[in-house]
């Protein structure tokens, strides 16, 4: 017969494990990085990144919530036509990325050890809502720390995402012959336990 000690002890036992497996896995801004490759005149190609998105990693999911004000393109007027003209961001202040990654995928990771993998996730920005493709390594980093970055880069639609008009209006207003309507994106990112 088990006491009422022993019982409360695999009772707290038990409601631990239960809480550690149900806590989130959350991004550490500071040492993770989204990017996204402009093409101008179909031969000049600019790197720009956002300086400000949060996410986690919870149960079966990865959620990355970006701030599209945060766009960076080092020309400031650039930056505001991005925010105002393309983004919309006063009205669409954030896009979402989505996609199935186990946390027990994570937690199962040796440090230095890591694996590749091919999602399907979905990208929701200014209503509209798209399913994408692509590979991602996960690396163990340490006992606290994973990382999730692409492999290779990520191409995203701008007509698909309703950014037609605003990558339009972008072209018209700096003049230009053309700019690509299909955006390369990578990341890396950083996972910390809880």
């Amino acid at each position: 017969m088990i006491s009422l000690g022993k019982w409360m002890a695999v009772g707290s036992m038990a409601l631990a494990s239960f809480n550690a497996q149900a806590s989130s896995w959350a991004l550490d801004e500071g040492a993770s990085s989204i990017h996204f490759v402009t093409v101008k005149n179909a031969v000049i190609a600019e790197t720009h990144e956002f300086l400000e998105f949060s996410g986690a990693v919870a149960a079966e999911e990865a959620a990355v919530t970006i701030d599209l004000g945060s766009v960076e393109t080092l020309i400031p007027i650039r930056n505001e036509r991005m925010r105002e003209m393309l983004f919309e961001v006063a009205s669409y202040p954030e896009a979402t990325l989505t996609a199935p990654v186990a946390q027990t995928t994570l937690e199962a990771l040796a440090p230095g050890e890591s694996v590749e993998q091919r999602l399907s996730g979905t990208l929701s920005l200014k209503g509209s809502a798209i399913a994408l493709e692509f590979s991602v390594r996960i690396s163990r980093q340490g006992p606290e720390a994973v990382r999730v970055e692409s492999l290779g880069p990520v191409m995203v639609s701008a007509e698909q995402l309703g950014l037609a008009a605003g990558v339009e209006a972008l072209r018209a207003i700096a003049g230009l012959n053309s700019i690509t309507p299909m955006v390369p994106v990578s990341f890396s990112l950083l996972f910390r336990a809880p």
